[in-house]
C-alpha cells in the first residue's frame, strides 16, 4: 500500500507534463523492468516501474533528456516538501538504441567477503556523491528476502550420528516433500510426495516439529542439533571469473562531466585501493569499457578490408602503386568526419567511426574510376600530363554526381528532416560530410599522388641504372600495340 501510495504521487508529477510533451505513460507496480538480459529479479513488492512515452522529437522542441531534468527537480521538490517519502531511491534513465551500452560508470569490485566488498563499495558511493554531474548512484548488491540459516553443533551431531547433509535434507522433506513411493495413473507414474500439511509449511514454528532419523534409525529433533540465525539474504550473486563481484553503477550529466573524466577521478582517487584491500581487484566499466572493445574489434575489422581492397586493386592493376594512390584519399576523409562533429557539436563516437569505416568503399570506388581514366587516357597516347588534365576534366561531373546524390539522400538522416534517429544520425552525419571533402580530395590530390608516383618511378629508374640494373616493370602498364607515352621503371 506504501509502495502505491508513492507512486500515485510521482504518476501526479508525470501527468502535469504538458500534451504537446506527454503522448502516454505506464507504472508497474511491484515490478522493475529491466532489460532482458539483466539477471537482477525484477519482481518485489517494494519496487515499481514509470514508462513514458513522449511526442515524435518533430512535434516538439525539447529533448528527452531536458524532459528528465525537469522531472527530476519536481521529484526532488517533493521529496524536499514530505509530498513524497525521502528515503526512496529512484533511478533515471532514457532509452538509447544501440552502442555504446552499459552505464555511464560502472566500478566492479572483485573479492570473497561480502562484508569487504559492501566497504569498498560504500568508499566508491560516498566519493562519487561528491562529484557535480555524477546522479542515480547505487549498488546492484540489493537485500532479499528474510533467510533462516541453521548451523549445526557438530559435537552434538557427531554423537547423535547426524550430518549437516541428514539436518538440510530433513528440513528440505518437511517443507518441499521427499518422494516416498510412486503410482501408475493412465500410463503415467506420479510420485507421491510426503511432507507437511499445507497450514503447517505456512508457520516457521513448525521448524520445532522436524525430525532427523540418525544412523541407527532414532529421531533426533531439529532444535537439539542446529540453532536458527535469522538474517537478510541476496537477491542475486554475481561472479565473474570464479570471483564474487558487485558493482557500483551511476550516470553522469553530460553538460557538466562525462564518464570518461569520472573514471579518470576514480583511477586517480583509488590508486591504491587494491593495495588496501589485499586480494581484491577493481575493474572500471560500463560504456566506456564496452565502446573501447567494440572500437578495438572495429579497428582491426577495418584493417583487415583495407588489406583485401589493396590485394584486389593490386590484382587489377598488376602494381603495387596504384593501389595505394586509389586508396589515399581514405585517411583524408577523417578530416572531414571530425570537422562535421565539431561544428554539430558531437562527440566521436562508435556510430561515427562506423560512418567512417564504411567511406572507405565508396572513396575506393570515386577514386578507382579517375585512376581507371587517367590510364585509359594514357594508353591512348596522351603524355602524362596530358593525362591527367584530359581526365579530371572529363570525370568531373561523374564523380560529384555520384557523391553528391549520395550526400543529398543523407541530409533527411542527418538533420532528423521527418523525424530524428538518434543511432543513425552520426553515422550518416560522419558517412556524408566525409564523402564531401574526400571527394574534394580525390580530384586534387589524386591526380597529384599518380604523377608523384610516376617521379619516383623515373627516379628509382635512373637510380638502378647506374648500378647497370634495368627494371621492366612499371607502375602503369600499357597495352602492347601502345608504345606513346608509356614510361619503364
Amino acid at each position: 500500500q506504501a509502495n502505491l501510495r508513492e507512486m500515485r504521487t510521482i504518476e501526479g508529477i508525470i501527468g502535469k507534463l504538458p500534451k504537446s510533451i506527454l503522448d502516454n505513460y505506464r507504472c508497474t507496480v511491484g515490478k522493475r523492468v529491466t532489460d532482458a538480459l539483466d539477471p537482477a529479479p525484477g519482481e518485489a513488492t517494494h519496487k515499481s516501474t514509470f514508462k513514458i512515452y513522449l511526442t515524435p522529437n518533430t512535434g516538439r522542441t525539447r529533448q528527452a533528456d531536458d524532459i528528465l531534468v525537469d522531472i527530476r527537480r519536481s521529484v526532488a521538490a517533493a521529496q524536499k516538501d514530505g509530498t513524497l517519502a525521502s528515503n526512496i531511491m529512484i533511478e533515471y534513465e532514457v532509452e538509447r538504441l544501440g552502442p555504446p551500452i552499459g552505464k555511464p560508470v560502472n566500478v566492479e569490485i572483485r573479492g570473497k567477503d561480502f562484508a569487504t566488498l559492501k566497504r569498498i563499495a560504500r568508499e566508491y558511493i560516498d566519493y562519487l556523491g561528491s562529484v557535480a554531474g555524477v546522479q542515480d548512484i547505487r549498488l546492484d548488491l540489493e537485500d532479499g528476502k528474510k533467510e533462516y540459516r541453521f548451523v549445526t553443533d557438530e559435537v552434538i551431531a557427531a554423537r547423535s550420528g547426524i550430518s549437516v547433509s541428514d539436518v538440510a535434507q530433513s528440513i528440505n522433506a518437511s517443507f518441499e516433500g521427499a518422494i516416498a513411493s510412486s503410482i501408475t495413473r493412465d500410463e503415467e507414474e506420479v510420485n507421491l510426495r510426503v511432507r507437511f500439511p499445507e497450514w503447517a509449511r505456512k508457520r516457521m514454528t513448525s521448524l520445532d516439529d522436524v525430525m532427523i532419523a540418525n544412523a541407527s534409525g532414532g529421531l533426533i529433533p531439529l532444535g537439539m542439533v542446529a540453532r536458527s540465525v535469522t538474517q537478510p539474504g541476496l537477491t542475486e550473486i554475481n561472479r565473474l571469473d570464479y570471483q564474487r563481484v558487485v558493482q557500483v553503477q551511476a550516470n553522469v550529466d553530460t553538460s557538466k562531466i562525462t564518464s570518461i573524466q569520472v573514471n579518470k577521478q576514480l583511477a586517480a582517487k583509488f590508486h591504491d585501493i587494491e593495495r588496501r584491500y589485499p586480494g581484491y581487484t577493481i575493474a572500471y566499466g560500463g560504456e566506456q569499457e564496452e565502446t573501447e572493445e567494440r572500437m578495438g574489434e572495429l579497428g582491426v575489422l577495418f584493417v583487415f578490408a583495407l588489406m583485401i581492397i589493396f590485394i584486389m586493386l593490386a590484382v587489377y592493376f598488376g602494381s603495387l602503386t596504384i593501389p595505394l594512390v586509389v586508396m589515399i584519399a581514405i585517411p583524408f576523409a577523417l578530416v572531414g568526419m571530425i570537422f562535421a562533429l565539431w561544428a554539430h557539436g558531437q562527440p566521436m563516437s562508435f556510430m561515427s567511426m562506423l560512418g567512417f569505416f564504411s567511406l572507405a568503399g565508396v572513396i575506393v570506388s570515386n577514386t578507382l574510376v579517375l585512376v581507371e581514366f587517367i590510364n585509359l587516357m594514357r594508353d591512348s597516347g596522351l603524355s602524362l600530363k596530358e593525362a591527367l588534365l584530359e581526365a579530371g576534366v572529363i570525370r568531373l561531373r561523374p564523380i560529384i554526381l555520384t557523391a553528391g546524390t549520395t550526400v543529398l539522400g543523407l541530409v533527411p538522416s542527418i538533420y532528423g528532416i521527418g523525424g530524428k534517429d538518434y543511432m543513425v544520425g552520426p553515422l550518416a552525419l560522419s558517412f556524408g560530410y566525409g564523402l564531401v571533402f574526400a571527394t574534394v580530395i580525390t580530384l586534387v590530390l589524386v591526380p597529384v599522388f599518380y604523377h608523384i608516383a610516376e617521379d619516383i618511378k623515373g627516379f628509382t629508374a635512373g637510380a638502378l641504372s647506374l648500378f647497370g640494373i634495368n627494371m621492366s616493370r612499371e607502375i602503369h602498364a600499357p597495352r602492347k600495340s601502345d608504345t606513346a607515352g608509356a614510361g619503364t621503371v
